[in-house]
Order: C-alpha cells, then sequence, then structure tokens
C-alpha cells in the first residue's frame, strides 16, 4: 500500500464498508459505495494486480557468451553498441539498458574454422559503418571488408584493393577512414567505406605490421608497429616521420625472451602522443619526444569532441584529465572486473568488462550483465538438486529450475565469480568464491548472504574402520590423446595393498605394478590435514627443505647459466628473461629464511597457467564400504611443485589443501618413490617470480 500515490489511496474504513456491504446483502448501498470510489478502486486493483504480477515475474533473460577474440566495442552517436568478433559473430544492443542481440552474422559455436575472422567493427554514423578483420571474399582472397548503410540489418562484401589481414582501423564522423595491416599498406576512404585507394606506405624498407592507428582529424595521425616503430602524419599519409619509441629511448626494456618490443596502442591529442609499448604506457610532447611512463596507468581513451582523456590504472580506477596526459586527475569510478574494451561517446567512457558493459561520466556510474531474450539460460558451470528445486550457477550468476533444467530463471547476480554451489534445501544453499577460499549461505528468500565456515563434519564418513578402498590415478588429455594411469589399494586389516593396476600406455604399465603397500596410520594423516577446520598456515618447514635440496637447486642455476639458451616460461626449469643475472639465482637459496607464510601461499595456491589443449591430471579417491566418495585433484599443464594446489570434493562440497603432505602421499604411493627435484623446484619457482617482479618495478 505504501507505493500507491497519495491521489488514489482509499481510506481501509471505506474501502471495508463496501466490502462487508457486498456481502451481506446490501446491493443499493455497496453501489452508492462503489460509485463514488469507482475511479479511484479502479486505479488500486490495477496498481496492486501490476505490482503483484511484477513481483511474481521471473528473470528468464541468459547471458549473452560472445564468442572469440575482438579488437574491442563501438558505441555509436546513438548510443547502440557493437561488438564483432574473430570467429565470425556480431552482436549488439540498442541501448545499454536494453537486452542484446545477435547480428547478421552469427558464428556456430562448434565451428572452429571460419572464412570471418572479424577483429573490430566502425560505424561513421547511426547507420553507416564497416567490420574488418581476415576476410574471404571471391576466389578465397582475404581482400573485402563489409559495409553496412542501413544501421547493421545487411551488411555487403566491399574490396578494398590487395588482400590482407587487417589489424588496425578508425574512422572520422565525416566519412574518411584509414586501415593497416600484414600488407604495409594504408587504405584510405573518404566516402564513408564504399571505396578504397592506397595511401603512401610509412616505410618502404621494412615489412613492418602496423597494429593500431589513430587520427585526430583528417591529416594527422599516428599508427604503432608490431616491431618498435610508430610512424606520425601530419598531412594525411602523404609524407610520414618515424617517431622514437620509449624502447629506444631505454625508458623500458624487454623482459623476456618471448616478447616482441611492439607498439600495443596508440593516440594523440592537441598536444601530446601518448603510447603503450609492452603494455607500459607512455606520453611525449609532439615537438620533442621525451616519452615519460606512466608507471600506475595500464590503458587510456580519448574523446575527440571533448578533449576529454579517461585513464585506467592498475588498481581499476578510472580518472579523467583534459588533453594533457599529464595533469591532474580526477577520480570517476572503481572496476570491479578487467576491462577488455574502453570506447568514448557523448561524455561517456564505455567500459567493456567481458561479461558486463559499463557506461562512466561524470555524473553517474551504470554497469549491467550483457543480457540476452533471443535464447534461453543454458551452458551453466554447476547444477544440483535439492527437494524440488534445480539448482544451477553461472560466473556470478545463481540460478533454480522448477522442472529439473529444462528451463531456468536467475534467483540473483552476485559480485564475485562462483566456485560451486551446494544445495541444503530449496531456499538455501552453500555457495563459494572462484578462488574456494570464502564461503557463503545464501537464501533465496530475501537474498541474503552470510559467511560460512565449512565443518569438518563433511568427512565424518571417512574413518579408518569405513574406508574400503583408495586409487591413485594419473593422466593426460589432449586435442589428439587421453592416456591415463590407475593403481588400486583395497583394505587388508588396518593396511591397504595395491591389488588393481591398469593404464592404456604401455610403457607405463612396468612401473605401475611393483608391489606397494601403505599403513592405515598414513592415510589418517592425510584425512586430519585436510579437514576444512584445519587452518593451519602453511610455512617453509613443511617442505622439509634440505641441505641436498639447495645443492640440486644450484647445480640446476650452475646448468642454466652454462647453456645460457632462452628459456619457455612453461617449462618447468626454465629463465625466459633476457640478460638473466645468474647471480641473483644463485644466491636466492641463502634468503629462504625470510620467506614468509603469504609469499609460498600465495605461490602454490594457483596453478601456473595452460599455454596448450594439454592438460596433464592426478587424482586420489578415497571410497567407503557404504558406497561414499571423497577426491583429490589437481590438474595443470605444468604442475607446481608437490602438484600444488589440491581440489577436493565431498558430498557436494568443494574446497582446496596446499599441504604439500598430499603430494607426498601421491608421489610414494604412485611413483614408488619421493622424487629428488620437487623442492628444489619450489626454490626455484620462488627465485623465479620475485626476479620477475623487480623487472617489472623497475
Amino acid at each position: 500500500m505504501s507505493n500507491i500515490p497519495q491521489s488514489t489511496f482509499i481510506p481501509k474504513a471505506l474501502l471495508a464498508a463496501a466490502i462487508l456491504a457486498a456481502v451481506i446483502g446490501l446491493p443499493l448501498i455497496a453501489k452508492k459505495i462503489y460509485f463514488d470510489m469507482k475511479s479511484s478502486l479502479f486505479v488500486l486493483f490495477f496498481t496492486l494486480f501490476a505490482g503483484n504480477f511484477t513481483i511474481a515475474q521471473r528473470d528468464t533473460r541468459a547471458e549473452l557468451h560472445i564468442r572469440g577474440g575482438s579488437e574491442g566495442i563501438f558505441v555509436t552517436p546513438d548510443e547502440r553498441i557493437w561488438i564483432a568478433t574473430q570467429s565470425g559473430g556480431t552482436y549488439f544492443t540498442n541501448h545499454i539498458d536494453q537486452p542484446w542481440r545477435h547480428g547478421y552474422f552469427r558464428s556456430d559455436e562448434y565451428d572452429l574454422i571460419n572464412d570471418k575472422k572479424f577483429e573490430r567493427v566502425l560505424f561513421f554514423n547511426d547507420t553507416i559503418g564497416f567490420i574488418s578483420g581476415y576476410i574471404y571474399g571471391k576466389n578465397d582472397k582475404t581482400d573485402i571488408i563489409y559495409r553496412t548503410t542501413d544501421g547493421g540489418k545487411k551488411w555487403d562484401p566491399v574490396s578494398f584493393g590487395k588482400a590482407a589481414w587487417i589489424d588496425a582501423a578508425c574512422s572520422n564522423e565525416n566519412g574518411k577512414a584509414w586501415m593497416a595491416g600484414s600488407s604495409q599498406i594504408i587504405y584510405y576512404s573518404n566516402d564513408f567505406g564504399k571505396t578504397w585507394q592506397y595511401k603512401n606506405r610509412p616505410e618502404d624498407t621494412t615489412n613492418q605490421r602496423i597494429q593500431t592507428i589513430f587520427f585526430l582529424n583528417d591529416n594527422e595521425g599516428l599508427a604503432g608497429t608490431t616491431r618498435n616503430r610508430i610512424y606520425y602524419t601530419k598531412d594525411n599519409c602523404e609524407g610520414w616521420q618515424i617517431v622514437e619509441t620509449p624502447l629506444d629511448q631505454k625508458k623500458i626494456q624487454a623482459l623476456f625472451n618471448h616478447e616482441r618490443p611492439e607498439i600495443n596502442k596508440v593516440l594523440l591529442t592537441p598536444t601530446q602522443f601518448i603510447v603503450k609499448q609492452n603494455n607500459h604506457v607512455f606520453y611525449s610532447g609532439k615537438d620533442s619526444i621525451t616519452w615519460h611512463n606512466l608507471a600506475n596507468i595500464t590503458d587510456f581513451e580519448y574523446d575527440k569532441t571533448r578533449n576529454i582523456l579517461y585513464l585506467l590504472d592498475q588498481h581499476l580506477n578510472i580518472y579523467t584529465v583534459d588533453d594533457r596526459i599529464d595533469n591532474p586527475r580526477n577520480l570517476l569510478a572503481r572496476l570491479k572486473k578487467e576491462p577488455r574494451s574502453l570506447f568514448t561517446r557523448n561524455g561517456s567512457l564505455y567500459v567493456w568488462s567481458q561479461d558486463e558493459i559499463s557506461r562512466i561520466n561524470n555524473t553517474s556510474v551504470y554497469t549491467t550483465t550483457i543480457y540476452t531474450e533471443e535464447e534461453p539460460i543454458k551452458n551453466l558451470n554447476f547444477k544440483a538438486k535439492s527437494d524440488h528445486k534445480t539448482w544451477g550457477a553461472s560466473e556470478s550468476h545463481v540460478y533454480q529450475s522448477d522442472n529439473d533444467g529444462k528451463n531456468w530463471y536467475r534467483v540473483k547476480q552476485l559480485d564475485f565469480s562462483i566456485g560451486y554451489i551446494k544445495p541444503l534445501n530449496d531456499t538455501e544453499a552453500i555457495l563459494s568464491n572462484s578462488n574456494l577460499d570464502r564461503f557463503y549461505l545464501f537464501n533465496t528468500t530475501d537474498g541474503r548472504l552470510e559467511d560460512y565456515l565449512l565443518s569438518n563434519r563433511i568427512l565424518n564418513a571417512f574413518t579408518l574402520d569405513n574406508v574400503a578402498a583408495v586409487s591413485l590415478e594419473a593422466g593426460s588429455t589432449g586435442c589428439f590423446h587421453h592416456s591415463s594411469s590407475k593403481i588400486l589399494f583395497s583394505k587388508s586389516g588396518t593396511d591397504f595393498m595395491a591389488t588393481h593396476t591398469t593404464s592404456d600406455e604401455p610403457f607405463n604399465e612396468k612401473a605401475i605394478e611393483v608391489k606397494r603397500a601403505f599403513f592405515g596410520e598414513e592415510l589418517v594423516l592425510l584425512l586430519g590435514l585436510i579437514k576444512p577446520e584445519n587452518k593451519k598456515k602453511l610455512s617453509l618447514s613443511d617442505f622439509n627443505i634440505t641441505e641436498s635440496d639447495r645443492l640440486i637447486y644450484c647445480k640446476i642455476i650452475d646448468s642454466l647459466e652454462q647453456a645460457n639458451e632462452p628459456g619457455d616460461y612453461y617449462e618447468p626449469f626454465s629463465l625466459p628473461f633476457r640478460n638473466v643475472d645468474y647471480t641473483f639465482f644463485r644466491n636466492y637459496e641463502k634468503k629462504l629464511a625470510g620467506i614468509s607464510s603469504d609469499t609460498l601461499k600465495s605461490l602454490v595456491s594457483e596453478s601456473t597457467g595452460n599455454p596448450s589443449t594439454t592438460t596433464n591430471w592426478r587424482k586420489i579417491t578415497i571410497s567407503t564400504h557404504d558406497g561414499q566418495e571423497l577426491t583429490l585433484t589437481n590438474s595443470d599443464y605444468t604442475p607446481n611443485a608437490w602438484y600444488l594446489p589440491w581440489f577436493i570434493d565431498v558430498n557436494g562440497f568443494r574446497y582446496k589443501s596446499i599441504r604439500p603432505e598430499i603430494g607426498r602421499f601421491y608421489f610414494k604411493y604412485f611413483a614408488g618413490k619421493l622424487p629428488e627435484i620437487e623442492n628444489a623446484r619450489l626454490i626455484f619457482d620462488l627465485a623465479k617470480r620475485e626476479y620477475e617482479e623487480r623487472l617489472k618495478n623497475k
């Protein structure tokens, strides 16, 4: 009732009188009261009905999963937002607060190879625009863009001349546009992309590939290449000046062997050049090129019409300054997620952060998930049943279904990514963040989220008396291979004996058929270490580093220095840095006593990353007589020392452990012995991390 406008409010007594008169058979009185209140009752009924209908309505909008890489978003003058991707898809919304739609080009999620690798979409105005990238035209020539004249309803191929992968493009609202890429040619249009002509190459003696380009107006532009070149023109590409780069002026150094000295992004204002090289941001005046590093800035965008620069720092703060990047900053907002792309339009900065779009200006910050009404909610990361509901989760969204997952509706969107969900009943569930280090009790009735501590009781079934078997497994999966090996330990008295081995790799069979056994007490100790309430802090002493471990580490450093060859970042023992200071690494083992628990935890809590489709995994499964299972898993391309961290799944709960004792147990009874290099690997990884941080902060 509190939401009913004052002009339509009806006293409770009067309303009750009308209802009572009708019920007890006083039609004339009821009729008179009714006519006196006719318009007000109608408004009241409609307001209450509409309000209840809104409350009952369920949010069935799906998250729009944008497939494929993209150079970024484009916002038209009427504030439609467009995205085109390398998987050949286009996506748009008519306004930031409206649902998203698939555009004219729609990619198949199962199609890994296509003839339309879009890099970006650009518009001159609300109706005319083009899409560029690596696009096949007639006779399989990559010499076309797609152009629209009706706001994206239809796109037609337009040839721009010599075949090329268009890496860089920009446009002005008066119909001028520039493109460049693998052919080292500047393509220019002055008729809204309808026809294209060649402009002078910035440099004839090299095959520099231009990957970023920006024009301040019809004549003045800046371009950057993949190989440490910046080009500047004042006369629309008739003449070019080669500009010294920050790397040329030794303002930065390449840290890794695999790094190219590329220019990631360029921009110019009426007074300054701004560039991003090797992911460091620099600025210089135009008259005398002297680059200055903005150590805390990671990205930038410029609103030409309003002469406003937007800056993003490493803490995801958004600032504005006028056309000089070194002027005082005005803080606008702080993002919650790392952005993929920035774009300015109509006095606002638009930010694409994977599944969200934000609009930020001097008066407001508006953020919304990229939703669509063109498809149902699907492809959830987690699903689990309660009494009468099915629960689901995807990214930061919690869902429920009343028909076993055939149709979903959104219950709540959280401000963090969800690691797993465990229903307790139809209205309550336990969920975690993606790092599996914080847990919450979530209630659908009021959307409440409370901190929750996992209890040791979830392991109550796994006592020595109740455990029947333990299995240890290892495997590797990828695009073109799958292999696995397994040893089953069955209980014999209070101990466990290896009773069965399997392997689909013949060279492993002999190794895993070695007779093995372990005492029940060892399993009890392992179960005690992985109890959720075991909050013992990790310390270096838990790894039992010996003088032998230190000696092995020093020998590894000696061998790397003697070889002095470029290393691959993902190899277990490699130094992928330029001009390595081997003295730092040789002396590092003497500093181990000063390593903090937090530093150690940070190193082993996260995976090392996966540069390929190959995943190498390990698994421990503990089974009870009544069929319950507890699993500990670790998977990575190149694992940490002692295969940390381990992910524990039991009775629908999931958490992780960074106890090295789990890895020792696994090594001892799967491989048959403890390895000699795991602690040397730990020392090496600690040294490598600190060395890399030092280089980045120089």
